[in-house]
């Protein structure tokens, strides 16, 4: 496997465990590896353990428990002595804050290609790792627009403004501005909580805005 693929493994999997940290309000959570193969973009549940055995080993997290289940055939690994039962889940505990700075130097590494807006599920990828946006609001027609064109280019304050509202405009008035550039705070926010990066996906440059990324 090649580092590339081996760190979007890793940056998957450590989106995953923080998803599942916030729906609980807990450090503490529960991965199934059969339960989490099945999501969309998961790695397999052998290269699921490996990483996650290695997370731990590089003080990124704490195993507390190993989990195994009658329900799930785990193929026994031959070692010396006779066979070992791999388990087929895990307790974790998330350990602050090597877990964010593991999560922000892994989203350096991460290809652009892995950035994205699905508009039919208002999920925005930011280098994997899902955000859901509030479907069919201002944020969500802010990130259709742009996405709608390549990175780094340039696009008029106005032209977001017109794929937010449905209207057209003759005057250009500083509140009708002023709600562009706010959603694209709100969004650069809403990133920043949910990943921990200091990166900023959108810009601004005049009265133009642009994706970074």
């Amino acid at each position: 496997m090649s580092k590339e693929l081996y760190n979007q493994h890793q940056f998957w999997i450590l989106g995953q465990i923080k998803d599942k940290c916030e729906s609980a309000k807990s450090d503490v959570i529960t991965y199934n590896l059969a339960v989490m193969s099945a999501r969309e973009g998961a790695p397999d549940i052998d290269t699921q353990r490996d990483i996650i055995l290695a997370l731990r080993h590089d003080g990124i997290i704490q195993i507390i428990q190993n989990i195994f289940s009658d329900d799930i055939f785990v193929q026994p690994k031959s070692v010396s002595g006779g066979f070992e039962i791999e388990p087929t889940g895990f307790s974790i505990k998330i350990l602050h804050p090597k877990f964010e700075k593991k999560i922000e130097n892994l989203a350096r590494t991460i290809p652009s290609s892995n950035l994205s807006f699905d508009t039919n599920k208002s999920i925005l990828y930011f280098f994997g790792a899902p955000i859901e946006i509030p479907a069919y609001k201002n944020e969500y027609y802010f990130c259709k627009i742009v996405f709608s064109h390549k990175k780094g280019e340039l696009v008029s304050w106005d032209e977001i403004y017109e794929e937010m509202t449905g209207e057209e405009f003759f005057k250009k008035e500083e509140k009708f501005r002023k709600s562009v550039m706010d959603t694209m705070r709100l969004l650069n926010k809403r990133i920043k909580e949910k990943t921990k990066t200091e990166k900023l996906l959108f810009s601004r440059k005049n009265n133009m805005i642009r994706r970074n990324f």
